[in-house]
């Protein structure tokens, strides 16, 4: 199997990816925030239905506010962090697992990688999307990981950091 260059570039794209993706997350929580609160301040308290719709409203713009608050979060950290290649580390593959669970009436499957040294990574949807071989959704990420199998992992700071991407070394070469 043909291994694909895995350069600091690339990874930088993959953060852009991340970065754009968790940008129109943060949009989309901001517009049913604004929403929410909209409809929250315009309704009156004249009777007991436009006080539970008031309500509704209310803890709807609530939640939007603490998601709201994550995805700032999130986005803050992927825009300051990976300075450098030495957020790169090698560790070995020591479980996977597919975890499946329902929201509501949605069937939603979470993929996860456990590593030796620096714990857990959960797979992204899209991942690799640079790559002109091995652009993967997350289960072919998890189907392509193995037990033992030695990975590229990018840390949000050196040696502590949070894992943000993963780079199977049976399928990518890291040169710098």
């Amino acid at each position: 199997m043909q291994k694909e260059i895995l350069t600091i570039q690339n990874i930088k794209k993959d953060i852009h990816n991340e970065i754009k993706d968790s940008y129109i997350r943060l949009a989309v929580c901001t517009a049913f925030f604004m929403v929410m609160l909209v409809l929250f301040l315009v309704i009156p308290n004249s009777n007991l239905l436009f006080f539970l719709y008031k309500l509704f409203f209310g803890f709807g713009a609530l939640v939007f506010l603490l998601l709201l608050i994550i995805q700032i979060k999130d986005f803050a950290m992927l825009c300051k962090n990976f300075k450098s290649k030495n957020c790169i580390v090698k560790d070995k593959l020591i479980s996977a697992e597919i975890q499946d669970d329902f929201y509501g009436k949605v069937y939603v499957k979470t993929y996860r990688l456990h590593f030796s040294g620096y714990g857990e990574y959960v797979i992204q949807a899209d991942n690799y999307r640079w790559s002109s071989i091995f652009s993967m959704s997350a289960e072919g990420v998890y189907n392509y990981s193995n037990s033992g199998d030695e990975f590229y992992l990018v840390l949000s700071k050196p040696h502590t950091g949070k894992i943000l991407f993963v780079y199977n070394t049976k399928l990518f070469e890291f040169v710098e």
